[in-house]
């Protein structure tokens, strides 16, 4: 697999805490996971907040149905420049 770069992953990972800190228990945040479409279609968006569920969606992956929101990060900065969120 090829390697994203380390702009990316600290883009990710921030960007994992702070949708963390504002979705709390109340939904389900994951990352680079698969949400079942219409027309077999499988996207693995950067982040979904989707609908919590008792078995933490081990039995089929999440439809359109149960997600909230879908967050595709871009970086549009040349490196050294701080990302502020």
């Amino acid at each position: 697999m090829v390697s994203t770069g380390r702009a990316n992953e600290t883009c990710l990972h921030r960007l994992l805490g702070e949708l963390r800190t504002l979705v709390g228990n109340k939904a389900t945040l994951q990352s680079q996971a698969p949400i079942t479409l219409p027309q077999k279609s499988e996207p693995e968006p950067d982040f979904a907040i989707i609908n919590n569920r008792d078995d933490h969606y081990l039995s089929a992956h999440p439809t359109p149905d149960r997600v909230w929101n879908v967050v595709k990060k871009i970086i549009l900065f040349p490196i050294p420049y701080t990302l502020v969120l």
